[in-house]
């Protein structure tokens, strides 16, 4: 759990007794590590302990024992408004708190920033690896990202597809993009070790593609904080896309912007 966070609640384990491998490995996998669904966990545990009773009573094997936790788990994470698959929030839950601290932020005078990050050539590994095996990708990056965070305000949701914003409140580009820069360099290595983890393995590294954007503080500025936040977004998004055009696996900022224009620019010329 990262490091300042203290949940509501303690995950614990079901009873010994149901300690196979398969089905703790199973338990854990539909758990996930997001620390705010730990407050799911005695819900999660009530869940487990009926499963593994059907299953011990030989009204259901271990592999669907296994499966019905997961799905169980699954119903849970949407009504909490957490992506099934990486563990981090969904599209709703994001633009919903990000909206909120957009709004705070405004009125107050504080620095927010986000980062719009894309994992790259994800349409292969889907393809080399079945969409099982992408789906493990996903969720091995969601773990990534979860154990990255050290902060409790600092939080990020799946936008979509291969899509994830992070949003850090009271925070500049400088800082944001000293974390997201040491978040990819990471990543290649984590996402790797975890899919292995998982059964797969990947043909090359997993990289991601990121663009940052600081949120900009204008009192005459009065437009809905809606409005603000999309083209926040909106901003973030087409940096990362620079990022993918300059050749992938790279940050772009506001200070990077124009640089990195210039070498497409030169790349094009140059055929």
């Amino acid at each position: 759990m990262p490091d300042g966070q203290t949940p509501e609640t303690t995950a614990t384990r079901p009873p010994s007794h149901i300690e196979t491998t398969n089905i703790t490995r199973g338990i854990e996998s539909a758990w996930g590590s997001d620390p705010e669904y730990q407050r799911l966990i005695p819900t999660e545990t009530d869940i487990a302990s009926s499963v593994i009773d059907d299953m011990l009573a030989g009204r259901m094997t271990e592999e669907e024992a296994i499966r019905a936790v997961a799905a169980r788990s699954a119903e849970g994470r949407v009504a909490s408004g957490l992506d099934t698959t990486t563990g981090i929030n969904n599209r709703n839950r994001l633009e919903e708190r990000l909206r909120n601290i957009i709004g705070v932020a405004r009125r107050g005078g504080a620095k927010l920033t986000i980062a719009f990050a894309d994992l790259d050539r994800f349409k292969l590994i889907n393809d080399t690896l079945t969409h099982d095996g992408g789906d493990a990708v996903l969720n091995a990056w969601g773990g990534v990202i979860l154990a990255s965070f050290r902060r409790d305000a600092d939080f990020a949701g799946r936008y979509g597809g291969e899509e994830v914003v992070f949003v850090f409140p009271n925070t500049d580009e400088l800082w944001t993009t000293e974390f997201m820069e040491g978040l990819r360099e990471e990543m290649p290595t984590t996402a790797g070790e975890a899919v292995m983890g998982m059964g797969y393995e990947l043909s090359s590294p997993a990289t991601m593609s990121i663009g940052i954007a600081e949120l900009s503080l204008d009192p005459e500025d009065k437009r809905p904080d809606e409005i603000v936040m999309r083209e926040l977004i909106k901003t973030a998004d087409s940096r990362m896309y620079l990022a993918k055009e300059n050749g992938r696996n790279q940050t772009v900022n506001s200070r990077s912007e124009q640089q990195v224009k210039q070498q497409i620019e030169l790349k094009k010329t140059n055929g």
